[in-house]
């Protein structure tokens, strides 16, 4: 897996959120989910199939879809880490 791709996503991403204080709790909610699943999806000693995979990939294409007008530099995160994630799912 692209483990440290992901976790430098992960990490830019939380950098850049922390600038946005404006988020309602349901997208806070959903991008705690999404970095959960990713931290599961690169844990070495988790199981995980093409379902975690697809669920996370979701997660972020939702994501992307609520930052993409108002917080444009977060969108590009979730953008990257769809695109990571189905390269993973090949």
């Amino acid at each position: 897996m692209a483990d440290p791709e992901l976790r430098q996503l992960l990490k830019d991403l939380h950098e850049s959120l922390e600038d946005t204080r404006e988020l309602d709790p349901e997208t806070r909610a959903l991008v705690h989910e999404l970095d959960e699943d990713i931290h599961r999806l690169v844990a070495p000693e988790e199981e995980t199939g093409a379902d975690d995979i697809e669920s996370a990939r979701d997660k972020a294409r939702e994501l992307q879809a609520r930052f993409q007008a108002e917080h444009p530099v977060a969108e590009r995160f979730f953008r990257e880490i769809v695109e990571v994630l189905s390269k993973v799912g090949i």
